[in-house]
């Protein structure tokens, strides 16, 4: 398992070495931890016309963005 400290917030990643995937509402932008996570080459997801509340805001686009990650990041077919 490795550790990753996000620059100026003390939060830490534990991880195992394989693809980490993130879904980030487009209202909840500028965040630095998103940021930094997308210059590391994780893969990102953005929901559209959503903030934190993804799933009250814009349920469609989040079950579009979670179909996508798993198919892109290996897991189920969707």
């Amino acid at each position: 398992m490795k550790e990753y400290t996000l620059r100026g917030s003390g939060f830490k990643l534990r991880y195992f070495d394989f693809p980490r995937c993130f879904i980030y509402g487009e209202k909840s932008l500028p965040d630095r931890v998103y940021e930094e996570l997308r210059s590391k080459q994780d893969r990102m997801e953005l929901v559209k016309n959503a903030g934190h509340s993804m799933a009250w805001e814009n349920p469609e686009e989040l079950a579009l963005a979670i179909s996508r990650l798993c198919r892109d990041c290996g897991g189920s077919k969707a």
